[in-house]
């Protein structure tokens, strides 16, 4: 059932008793489908359709930054707190909200 209406692209589903392939009912409901569009994907991450591309970019280049060439671009990028893989803050989606890289 969620597969073909996850294709669809159809509504989140709540099932507030699910029951398990034994027969039993669960006490703990379940939320299926909840991301099952790009738009509710978007609006999940707090960030508008057309910044998931960048989001996504961010995400990998944290996954993989690049190391610094040589001693004086160490010193650079520790004075600024970025990485050569980051784009800067003012270019990244969502910038300064919530990642917990607010400075005081």
């Amino acid at each position: 059932m969620h597969r073909q209406v996850l294709l669809k692209g159809g509504p989140v589903l709540q099932f507030d008793q699910p029951v398990h392939a034994d027969g039993r009912t669960s006490p703990v409901p379940v939320v299926a489908n909840l991301f099952g569009t790009p738009e509710r994907v978007a609006a999940g991450l707090g960030v508008a359709l057309a910044d998931i591309p960048a989001l996504g970019q961010f995400l990998a280049a944290l996954r993989s930054p690049v190391p610094p060439d040589g001693m004086r671009d160490a010193l650079a990028l520790a004075a600024t707190g970025c990485c050569p893989a980051q784009p800067a803050e003012a270019d990244q989606p969502g910038a300064g909200a919530g990642r917990g890289d607010e400075r005081a």
